[in-house]
C-alpha cells in the first residue's frame, strides 16, 4: 500500500485586520488598550497652548482631546460649546495673521456626560490626526469661546467674560513676552498690566484656577 500523504503544513496565524481607514474609526483603533498590533508607533509630541508646551502621547499620529484637556484644563475654563482646532505652524512662523497655516484633521465621536447624563466637555471623544515626531515646526491648540455660555471661571468680582477671541492670530506660539495685549491671567500667568487684564484685582486667583503654581 502506498504510504498516507503527508499532512498540511498549519496555515499561518493570521494577523490583525488591516486598520479602519474611516479617521473616527481609525483613531478608536490605534487607541485600543492594550497595544496588540505592530503596526502603531507610540511616540511623544508636544502640543503648545498659550505659553504651554507639555508633550502628549500619540499613536500613529493620533492625539486625544481628553489628555490634552487633563494636562490644560481647557474644559474647566470655558463652558458650553466652545471650539477646538489643532494648527501645525511650520518652522519660523510665529502667527496665522494671513490663515494660511494647516489645520491637523479632527475625528469626533460621541458627546461627553457626565453619570447623570449632564454635558461634559472634558469627556469629549475628539482625536487629532496625522501629527508627526519630527515635525520641525509646533502644533498649537486654539480654542473659540462660545459667546453664550462664556467662561466657567469664578472669581470674587463675579465671573470672567472675554470681550474677544483668546487666541489672536499675532500671538507668537509659547511667547508669553511677546504677547502685545490679552489677559493672560486666562492661560495661567498673572498680568503685569493692570491695563488689559481682565479681573486685576483677583489676577493671582484667576492665574491659579487656570494652573498657575504661585510664586517659586
Amino acid at each position: 500500500a502506498e504510504p498516507a500523504p503527508a499532512p498540511e503544513p498549519a496555515p499561518e496565524p493570521a494577523g490583525p485586520p488591516p486598520l479602519p481607514t474611516d479617521p473616527l474609526e481609525y483613531a478608536r483603533a490605534v487607541w485600543k488598550d492594550p497595544i496588540e498590533r505592530d503596526d502603531i508607533a507610540v511616540a511623544k509630541i508636544k502640543v503648545h497652548y498659550s505659553s504651554y508646551k507639555n508633550e502628549f502621547e500619540t499613536r500613529n499620529g493620533v492625539v486625544k482631546w481628553t489628555d490634552i484637556d487633563e494636562e490644560y484644563a481647557i474644559s474647566f475654563v470655558f463652558k458650553g460649546d466652545f471650539g477646538t482646532r489643532l494648527r501645525a505652524f511650520p518652522e519660523g512662523v510665529r502667527s496665522n495673521h494671513d490663515g494660511s497655516v494647516p489645520l491637523q484633521q479632527k475625528a469626533v465621536g460621541a458627546r461627553g456626560e457626565d453619570d447623570e447624563g449632564a454635558r461634559d466637555a472634558s469627556l469629549d471623544e475628539v482625536y487629532w490626526l496625522g501629527l508627526k515626531p519630527d515635525f520641525a515646526g509646533k502644533y498649537a491648540l486654539e480654542v473659540d469661546e462660545d459667546e453664550v455660555a462664556g467662561l466657567g471661571v469664578e472669581t470674587k468680582s463675579g465671573p470672567l467674560v472675554l470681550a474677544e477671541n483668546p487666541n489672536g492670530v499675532d500671538i507668537p506660539i509659547g511667547d508669553v513676552g511677546a504677547r502685545g495685549e490679552g489677559c493672560s491671567c486666562l492661560f495661567g500667568n498673572p498680568c503685569q498690566d493692570q491695563y488689559v487684564c481682565k479681573n486685576w484685582a483677583n489676577r493671582f486667583e484667576v492665574a491659579k484656577a487656570n494652573g498657575w503654581k504661585g510664586f517659586s
